[in-house]
């Protein structure tokens, strides 16, 4: 089970290597018309933005105390680690739902 926990820690890390696309792409979120008012989005934007604070301080936390393991420590470093992409699949679910996956909800 520690070896699944470090592959997703692993992976989460490396996911690292293209937050900044999408920085680059959230400033092209709010070119429709009436977008900036969309409150969904503004919570899409703030998930892109400190995505990488929740991988991080899990991730980090999960390989300093990788020697003293308990299944407990490592689910709940992992569930912080997730918190990051979650908030992202969140808002953009929700935007698909309610919105019809348009930036700006009329």
């Amino acid at each position: 089970m520690r070896l699944i926990y470090g592959l997703i820690h692993t992976v989460l890390i490396l996911s690292l290597l293209l937050w900044p696309l999408g920085l680059f792409g959230m400033m092209f979120m709010f070119d429709a018309p009436g977008s900036e008012k969309n409150l969904i989005l503004i919570g899409l934007v703030l998930s892109i933005l400190v995505y990488p604070i929740p991988i991080l301080k899990g991730s980090i936390s999960f390989w300093k105390n990788r020697k003293e393991w308990t299944a407990i420590n490592c689910k709940k470093y992992t569930l912080i680690s997730l918190i990051g992409p979650f908030s992202i699949l969140f808002f953009s679910g929700l935007l698909e739902i309610f919105c019809g996956g348009n930036f700006a909800c009329h």
